[in-house]
């Protein structure tokens, strides 16, 4: 039987104090190797204070981490080899060419000469920047400045990259081209960790969910069983041709069935969130037989579930 994998990330009842404000309170989760874990939660939840904690920027109180199976407070320099951190905020760098800037960061990162130009060729081509090298960095668009953050963190080719709302601030058209982007990185194994207020974006990209309230990870799972989960915990629409009032009699007695309201031969029906309890429901009224004519969930897109889910803004 092969053995498990280290995650690349691991954040274990870490805890952050701003004077009387309690930022994070036993922030816990792990990030897998080869993954896209996307994180969200409304203003104030603790989304960027805790990649601040990870990528060291800021001080956990207690807890811990580790990344790459080092612990993060142990090995402070060592990690850095190992990340790379795009901030929800680019900086001024003015009168600053786009190759001046790679090469001042390369430069920081240790990299020089050959070694140098290679990885800045490869890390602006990554992100769809070759040829661009002699622009000035203030007079790119708001979404080649964050493709250029992005190459800037990819100069070390990190093993996680973290990516602090990497969106905000773009218009639709930009955003489709970074998101692109990230896909591009993940296909070529880098590990990533992004937050975002654009919800319905990480459903295209991101492999892992976890959703922060009140400085803490209340939920974390894979897209699939967040975007399975949002489908269950819509209403029952029944429409049957007839016998409503059977209906509701029948739906009544089922134990999955928590609440109906009925509109002539349309009928609402809250129930538990699993394909077992619809299975019972539409097998029940079938062999009472109720001519059932649709059986379907209520729309409801994806964002409006996970905001249901934070409790507030996204």
């Amino acid at each position: 039987m092969a053995e498990a994998l280290e995650p690349v990330l691991k954040v274990e009842k870490v805890n952050k104090r701003f004077g009387s404000f309690n930022a994070l309170t036993d922030l816990t989760f792990s990030v897998e190797a080869g993954h896209v874990f996307g994180m969200v939660g409304e203003n104030g939840s603790g989304k960027s204070t805790a990649l601040r904690i990870v990528v060291g920027l800021e001080k956990a109180d207690s807890g811990s981490i580790s990344i790459c199976g080092l612990d993060a407070s142990e090995h402070p320099t060592e990690i850095y080899h190992y990340i790379g951190y795009v901030p929800d905020s680019f900086g001024l760098y003015e009168n600053l060419l786009v190759q001046e800037y790679m090469t001042f960061f390369a430069e920081a990162s240790g990299l020089e000469g050959y070694l140098a130009r290679r990885r800045i060729s490869h890390a602006l081509e990554m992100v769809g920047l070759s040829g661009r090298e002699g622009l000035y960095v203030d007079y790119l668009s708001s979404s080649m400045k964050q493709r250029l953050c992005i190459a800037r963190a990819m100069l070390n080719y990190p093993r996680l990259l973290i990516l602090d709302d990497p969106m905000k601030g773009i218009d639709l058209k930009n955003r489709f081209e970074l998101r692109d982007v990230i896909r591009e990185l993940s296909a070529q194994g880098t590990t990533i960790l992004i937050s975002s207020h654009m919800i319905t974006e990480l459903t295209e990209f991101c492999t892992d969910l976890g959703i922060m309230a009140g400085g803490t990870m209340k939920e974390q799972g894979s897209m699939e069983h967040f975007l399975k989960q949002s489908r269950l915990n819509r209403p029952l629409k029944i429409r049957v041709s007839g016998m409503a009032d059977q209906a509701v009699a029948v739906l009544d007695r089922l134990e999955p069935v928590h609440a109906v309201t009925v509109d002539r031969n349309q009928l609402r029906v809250i129930a538990d969130n699993t394909t077992e309890a619809e299975t019972k429901i539409l097998s029940e009224l079938v062999r009472e037989g109720i001519p059932v004519v649709s059986f379907l969930r209520e729309d409801e897109n994806f964002e409006a579930f996970i905001k249901r889910k934070t409790g507030g803004d996204v």
